[in-house]
């Protein structure tokens, strides 16, 4: 949704004259033409910029954050910091929250400046995305006017492409995910059981659970909310440490579809308010355009100050401000002045445009989170090469989930063929299996290996049927209880949809191999973290190694770490062979 500020009264920055404001020395770049006008019911200040050569566009932001504000010399200065650029003209940026209490601490999210809408700065979205009336300039520097919608995503391991739902801004719905960059410089709390991935050097280098983080130097934040982290980890799409990272950010739509190759180049992009003109109509009234635009003070008849940008027929653009206009009076005058495409900009004493050499023509009444800045390089930019990173070796993220690992393909193709592995059970294979589920495999298992029925088994042993569970009734479950190959987990549940641990799968395994005659323990395997094996698991951990049944990785067995589903349909493979 666009958010816009609150109205506010313009007056204070209109009794600003110009005999007040700061002048700079030298004369006004070559191209760059200023002018006065009378709009609705007091004056205007244009300035014609011809975009042509080297001239392209810059955001400036306040301490280079997307949540803080400043004055408009120093905002404006922060792109002549490369050494590269000079100043040709600038006008303030998007809106901003300007209604913060600047003696509290800062705090994401209610009490900062924080920018509310879309900002690109050098073909990278750094703020909000989503559709929006956007200002934007290209990389060969051609300026553009429209309703576009622009894209941040992370290309995962070369094959899972992740869109995030925002840059630099937290949704507290369970599917969004969100990406934090550099530009976010306030600590960020995110819930609990969110998952937070640290991205650096084009790789995810860290996973941890949700708290309170700040953005490290260098790296990138991706929060994937609750049900976001659930469905990828699900169909095998959630990143895993060393996976590769790509962050890409493009344009998917414009309302004048043939331009969006222009806006798939953008170097520039800001957000504006309402539309006011689309290829010399006024669309101030137009639902397509202005759908989401309801903010009292970008009422098409409200009267205020503003500013505003717009695009020549001649391909010049124009930065403007007006005194005391409402938008419907902006967008006739433009109209009249021979204007194609036209749209709003951040007004009241948000309002600010300047020139070198002449100076304000219009001074900010209050500090600003941003300026949309147009300047010459000595150098000129070139869009950067998208980098090449190499896909993590070895890494499952992203394989079909209804396939088996490479690893398992064959032991878990010799399973199929022996009837160990029900149909039902074959596919989402690295999802962790259940304790319900491994039920169903024990008893798969007994029934082939002793070529009979369960019940057959249960009667041959002089066993009664168990009784059900207080949260499951489920036939596998009693059955596997009946022979105390299983147990519950207190207050007399089961947790059938529960995920199984690696030492809870060698105890069940132990006890069906005991069932079938199997004895003794043998030395087992010696694992590097078996001082993490409970004590009831100990003996039961050392025979499913020494049997060959269950092995670890490396040299740890993870006995708390989850059992997937190909590492199960395997282990009844093992069971079946060995016992």
């Amino acid at each position: 949704m666009q958010h816009i500020k609150r109205g506010l009264a313009a007056l204070l920055c209109a009794a600003l004259t110009m005999a007040v404001c700061p002048v700079w020395a030298g004369a006004a770049a070559a191209g760059v033409v200023t002018t006065t006008a009378a709009i609705g019911g007091g004056s205007a200040r244009l300035v014609y910029v011809t975009m042509d050569g080297s001239r392209t566009a810059d955001v400036a932001l306040a301490g280079g954050s997307v949540h803080q504000d400043t004055d408009a010399a120093t905002l404006v200065s922060r792109v002549t910091a490369d050494g590269n650029s000079t100043v040709v003209a600038a006008v303030n940026g998007g809106f901003f929250n300007s209604y913060y209490n600047a003696g509290a601490a800062m705090s994401y999210p209610n009490n900062c400046p924080r920018i509310y809408s879309t900002v690109v700065r050098d073909g990278r979205v750094v703020n909000g995305m989503g559709e929006a009336n956007l200002l934007g300039v290209t990389w060969d520097g051609k300026p553009y006017i429209d309703r576009a919608k622009t894209q941040c995503s992370v290309l995962i391991n070369g094959k899972v492409q992740v869109n995030v739902w925002a840059v630099n801004d937290y949704y507290t719905d369970a599917k969004s995910i969100s990406l934090f960059t550099g530009e976010f410089t306030l600590p960020i709390t995110v819930a609990r059981d969110s998952k937070v991935l640290t991205l650096r050097d084009g790789r995810v280098a860290a996973v941890a659970g949700g708290g309170t983080y700040t953005v490290p130097a260098g790296a990138q934040l991706l929060v994937y909310n609750a049900g976001a982290a659930a469905d990828a980890q699900k169909f095998n799409l959630f990143p895993a440490v060393g996976d590769s990272a790509a962050v890409a950010s493009t344009a998917v739509s414009c309302v004048r579809a043939g331009d969006l190759a222009a806006w798939q180049n953008m170097k520039t992009v800001v957000a504006g308010g309402r539309m006011l003109l689309q290829n010399g109509v006024d669309v101030t009234d137009s639902a397509v355009y202005n759908k989401d635009i309801t903010a009292a003070d970008q009422a098409v008849d409200s009267v205020a100050q503003r500013s505003f940008a717009a695009i020549m027929n001649d391909g010049r653009l124009v930065l403007g401000t007006a005194s005391s206009a409402s938008l419907r009076q902006v967008a006739a005058y433009l109209k009249g002045a021979g204007a194609v495409n036209a749209v709003s900009l951040d007004g009241g004493a948000s309002s600010m445009l300047y020139v070198p050499g002449t100076g304000y023509l219009t001074t900010a009444g209050r500090r600003l989170a941003s300026a949309f800045v147009i300047v010459d390089e000595a150098v000129r930019e070139q869009k950067p090469e998208a980098p090449v990173i190499q896909p993590a070796g070895g890494s499952t993220t992203g394989l079909n989930a209804n396939e088996p690992s490479a690893w398992a393909a064959a032991p878990i193709d010799e399973g199929k063929a022996l009837g160990l592995i029900p149909d039902w059970l074959q596919f989402n294979y690295r999802a962790n299996i259940t304790r319900r589920e491994f039920c169903v495999l024990i008893v798969t298992m007994l029934e082939k290996k002793t070529g009979g029925s369960i019940d057959q088994l249960r009667a041959k042993h002089g066993l009664a049927y168990a009784a059900a569970f207080s949260d499951t009734d489920d036939f596998y479950v009693r059955e596997c209880a009946s022979f105390g190959i299983v147990n519950g987990i207190g207050d007399g549940r089961f947790g059938p949809g529960d995920s199984l641990t690696r030492q809870e799968a060698a105890a069940i395994l132990q006890r069906a191999a005991k069932l079938l005659g199997a004895s003794g323990t043998g030395a087992g395997k010696q694992f590097a973290d078996a001082a993490k094996i409970d004590t009831w698991a100990r003996d039961a951990v050392a025979f499913v190694t020494a049997n060959g049944i269950m092995n670890g990785s490396g040299d740890t067995f993870d006995p708390h770490g989850h059992f997937t589903r190909e590492q199960a349909f395997i282990t009844m493979r093992n069971a079946y062979q060995n016992i």
